[in-house]
């Protein structure tokens, strides 16, 4: 029987400060990765790694670039390929700097919408190469 192994993380809010000039959770990310490379020579190497949203904490360029090089060594400390890292965005991911008055007015579509017709739109959206949607997570994409 194969067994899978990943190492499955969320909110790691790369960007966040406290007292307005210190990121916070470097000493907590620095003992994650301590723990994941012990649990790694006990149980193995991971398979992957899993981020299931809030990789930045803005949105923003600088966040995502930090986020890569940790993100980096995490996968080092678990022996796996950095190309088996899986990343979903979450709320923090968005850059509201960059939501403009036509995605606004869109959302409000969506809120007003019934279900059943919510579906299409997006579809239809999705095709559009001038997508409203998208800027917003734009970092996020580069990344």
């Amino acid at each position: 029987m194969t067994q899978y192994r990943f190492v499955h993380l969320s909110d790691i809010h790369f960007g966040q400060e406290r007292y307005g000039d210190k990121p916070v959770h470097e000493d907590v990310r620095l003992e994650l990765l301590r723990d994941c490379a012990r649990l790694c020579k006990v149980y193995g190497s991971a398979n992957g790694i899993i981020v299931s949203g809030d990789i930045a904490y803005s949105g923003k360029p600088e966040q995502y670039k930090d986020a890569g090089e940790w993100l980096d060594e995490l996968a080092k400390a678990v022996d796996c390929p950095d190309t088996a890292v899986s990343v979903v965005p979450g709320n923090h991911d968005v850059d509201v700097s960059q939501i403009s008055p036509v995605c606004k007015l869109v959302h409000e579509k969506f809120r007003m919408m019934p279900l059943a017709q919510l579906d299409g739109l997006l579809e239809s959206i999705e095709q559009d190469s001038t997508n409203p949607l998208l800027a917003k997570l734009g970092a996020y994409q580069e990344f």
